[in-house]
């Protein structure tokens, strides 16, 4: 009798668990280090919203689109949230307080280039390389204005912009690459491309989020909370500063 009790409770605890754990599924593109196409080395967000979502044992299916159809797809309800967005590029998202990583956009050209940034005048020069729904802080109105004009601004829509707009640039394709200053130097010192490219000025700092879908506002509410809540508490492990010093978050 006592084992047959015994056997019920082990029965009735696994299936509360089982109850309160839940999967959902994230939308991400490859923007090494934060996110990459490696199972060993999936990429710094990757492994933190994973980590950070074992505290309440939700479970996360990575599931990878383009930039412009993951924000699709998650403002659909289609796909439950969004890693690695700011409040400008999906204002309608739903955001948990705490943010996961800053991003900040730099302005990069080959290393005989004698081009130099000084203010919004000078991007007249050349044309620029930019990610479709990015943000690029105080050049937005630049970039909107002339997205149709291929001579001054070219709209980069793919699933590695790293690589898209480095190889874009080497093929004077585009004379300057506006790319996330984290990623860009971790492609090019990754692939021996130091001395090709230089880096120039770069754009006021951003605050990333892992955000969730609109169309799902309850759960997106509830998920969002208990990330903020157990974000802290991961943020205070020594498995934490692991992870930032395995991918090299140099100036995170």
């Amino acid at each position: 009798m006592k084992l047959f009790f015994l056997f019920s409770m082990i029965i009735s605890f696994s299936y509360k668990l089982s109850a309160y754990s839940e999967t959902i599924n994230i939308a991400w593109d490859t923007w090494c280090p934060w996110f990459c196409e490696s199972n060993e080395n999936p990429g710094f967000l990757i492994e933190l919203v994973e980590n950070v979502f074992k505290y309440s044992k939700t479970n996360i299916q990575f599931q990878k689109y383009t930039w412009v159809n993951g924000l699709t797809e998650v403002r659909q309800g289609r796909i439950f949230g969004m890693i690695g967005t700011s409040k400008y590029e999906a204002p309608d998202f739903i955001f948990p307080n705490e943010h996961i990583a800053v991003q900040q956009m730099c302005f990069y050209v080959k290393n005989n280039s004698s081009w130099i940034y000084k203010n919004l005048d000078s991007l007249n020069e050349v044309s620029i390389g930019v990610l479709r729904e990015a943000n690029y802080p105080s050049l937005m109105k630049y970039i909107h204005a002339n997205s149709d004009n291929p001579k001054k601004v070219q709209i980069i829509e793919t699933q590695d912009v790293s690589e898209q707009g480095f190889t874009e640039l080497k093929k004077n394709k585009i004379d300057v690459f506006l790319n996330d200053i984290i990623s860009a130097d971790y492609y090019l010192i990754k692939n021996k491309l130091t001395s090709d490219f230089k880096r120039l000025d770069c754009l006021e700092k951003e605050k990333i989020y892992l955000s969730f879908s609109p169309k799902l506002k309850d759960k997106s509410l509830k998920l969002a909370k208990i990330f903020d809540t157990d974000y802290k508490k991961y943020r205070q492990t020594d498995d934490y500063q692991r992870l930032i010093k395995k991918y090299h978050i140099k100036y995170f």
